[in-house]
């Protein structure tokens, strides 16, 4: 537990969320946890995962534990981006209570806010579900929405600044997807593999009743903290967790060596060369903040001041696959083959050692 002086939130905070998370989702504690550690280091995330392994009801529940609205947008091929801000259809002042068949007038259309308008500055998450489904130019008015965290109209600006944005990817959806471009993919902070729950999960989710009813399980989820408290944990968190320099240079030296992977790794079938001549990009100085941001949140998940090893470590392959560029011929196993390459790195770099709460 932490000291007073040392400012930090208290670290049962991401406990207690994913515990409430975790009675209405069972069988995801890895990426419940992946996806609580983005929260607080207000970084975006891509889950991979096949349709029905409760993604958005792990969201939902999420955004009920810190108080904040929540929004889902569905990914299609004519989503277009003025669909994130507002629609026009009738107006339900235009029903007659009299007629039996609620008619509506003719003419009388309004417009509504959309998924990212509706719940103003108290929006908490954001799924886009199937990004890759939907056009380059509707990803990129999205892609542009997160990384500012507002939205400008004119001169007026709209401002979403708790929000965290998740966006999923169908790895068996082959038809009619357009493929993130690197550049987009490097703005998220993760991206994770939702799994199927094993068998006994399973059976639990037939058994019981209460998961039948996604609703009325997340009733059952209790709020933990506010968004104005989140927003002072996320900056309390960065100016109060120590990196020293031998552990920012063990960062930069796992994304080196993610440029010439050769050096590290021996992959069956691929000669030395070959495997370096198919990076196409290694690492980049954003990943490099990135896994320092996010190590911070991870030590404080753990109970420290200070960033370990082994926190940076946690956090390494599902924050540098996505930012891992191979060449078009290996796209087909780009995802898999970027991960067996990354833990290879990450066995052959030497890390510093930790000795009474110093790393050296």
């Amino acid at each position: 537990m932490f000291s007073v002086a040392t400012k930090l939130p208290d670290v049962d905070i991401p406990t207690r969320i994913q515990n409430e998370v975790g009675r209405v989702i069972r069988g995801l504690p890895e990426i419940t946890r992946l996806v609580t550690i983005a929260l607080f280091a207000q970084g975006h995330i891509l889950l991979r995962g096949l349709p029905g392994v409760a993604k958005t009801t792990l969201l939902r529940a999420l955004s009920k534990t810190i108080g904040g609205g929540f929004s889902r947008i569905s990914g299609t091929p004519d989503l277009m981006p003025t669909e994130f801000l507002f629609s026009m259809w009738p107006s339900l002042e235009g029903l007659d209570e009299r007629l039996p068949t609620k008619s509506i007038k003719v003419g009388e259309l309004a417009y509504h806010l959309g998924p990212l308008l509706m719940h103003g500055e108290t929006l908490a998450i954001v799924l886009l579900d199937e990004i890759n489904r939907i056009q380059s130019k509707t990803q990129s008015a999205f892609l542009e929405i997160m990384q500012e965290r507002g939205i400008t109209f004119g001169t007026q600006r709209l401002r979403i600044p708790h929000a965290l944005f998740v966006a999923t990817r169908n790895p068996l959806e082959t038809e009619e997807t357009f493929e993130l471009p690197e550049a987009q993919r490097d703005r998220f902070m993760f991206e994770g593999n939702v799994l199927k729950p094993d068998e006994n999960v399973r059976m639990e989710l037939m058994i019981n009743p209460l998961f039948q009813d996604v609703d009325e399980m997340i009733g059952r989820v209790e709020q933990v903290i506010g968004l104005d408290e989140l927003h002072s944990i996320r900056r309390r968190i960065q100016e109060n967790i120590m990196i020293s320099p031998e552990l920012a240079r063990y960062i930069t030296d796992l994304s080196e060596a993610t440029w010439h992977p050769g050096d590290f790794v021996s992959i069956p079938d691929l000669e030395r060369k070959e495997l370096d001549d198919m990076v196409r990009a290694g690492l980049s100085p954003r990943a490099e903040i990135v896994l320092a941001q996010a190590g911070r949140v991870v030590a404080w998940m753990n109970g420290r001041s200070y960033v370990v090893p082994g926190d940076i470590q946690e956090i390494f392959l599902d924050a540098s696959s996505h930012r891992f560029f191979l060449s078009r011929l290996s796209m087909r196993r780009r995802t898999d083959l970027a991960r067996e390459i990354l833990a290879g790195i990450l066995k052959k770099v030497p890390a510093p050692r930790e000795a009474n709460g110093k790393i050296r």
